[in-house]
């Protein structure tokens, strides 16, 4: 994920408070399971039942242990490397789904896109709307996209701000403790010298530049599933559990 250099950096907003409780789900949960698809040892939700229909992406959060997080998720076409990832390293379900209209009312349900270069009104006008509703953008804002936005009256340092992510931040340890090492093996002390979030308000509607390579991606995205206010269902093992 490409880091931005333009952005104005700040150091002195504390870091984004614990993701909280999710929403109550069903009441019982073998509604939701397939045999021919469900894999006991690694705990994984058959996207085919509880990922389906408006539903995007739904995850059972381990307050305990980020790495024992569940879930499912439908992405678009294009996204095929991501669902192998998570579907390799995680026990987030990953489906890409052909059918998912972008263009429509789908992107108001997904908890997180690629971020986009250059963009006319209209289509500036709606990525707002999604960054208002709970959207999140992995990848930053260049200054293609910066440009676009002021063509929305969404303006840097007005209407959003920035700052460099310090290293408890939940973001560094959704998944992978990226504070230890990196993929590469590379000790990561200067996260907060690479990472840049982007802010309206007190919520985060953009990010950019986490290291770790795959885990890195990894994180991201589980972030994206489990923050407070996320655009996924969420549940809390043993508590809201479906």
């Amino acid at each position: 994920m490409d880091s931005s250099s333009s952005a104005e950096v700040r150091q002195s907003r504390p870091p984004e408070s614990a993701r909280g409780a999710g929403e109550r789900g069903p009441s019982s949960s073998e509604d939701h399971y397939d045999p021919s698809t469900y894999a006991p040892h690694r705990g994984l939700i058959d996207i085919k039942h509880f990922c389906q229909g408006k539903r995007r992406a739904a995850v059972i959060i381990d307050p305990s242990n980020p790495q024992r997080v569940r879930g499912c998720l439908r992405l678009p076409y294009g996204y095929d490397g991501l669902a192998n990832l998570l579907n390799d390293r995680t026990t987030i379900r990953a489906e890409v789904d052909r059918s998912l209209d972008e263009t429509g009312q789908d992107l108001f349900t997904r908890p997180f896109i690629g971020a986009p270069g250059k963009l006319n009104r209209d289509e500036a006008l709606r990525l707002v709307e999604y960054l208002r509703s709970g959207g999140l953008l992995l990848g930053g804002m260049s200054e293609e996209l910066k440009r676009s936005l002021v063509r929305a009256e969404f303006v840097e340092r007005i209407d959003y701000w920035a700052e460099s992510l310090q290293s408890d931040h939940p973001v560094f340890h959704s998944y992978f403790d990226l504070t230890a090492e990196t993929d590469g093996g590379n000790r990561t002390s200067r996260l907060g010298l690479q990472t840049v979030g982007y802010f309206m308000g007190d919520r985060l509607i953009a990010i950019s530049g986490v290291p770790g390579n795959e885990r890195g991606r990894i994180n991201s995205v589980i972030y994206a599933l489990t923050r407070p206010g996320a655009l996924a269902h969420q549940y809390i093992r043993g508590i809201t559990e479906p």
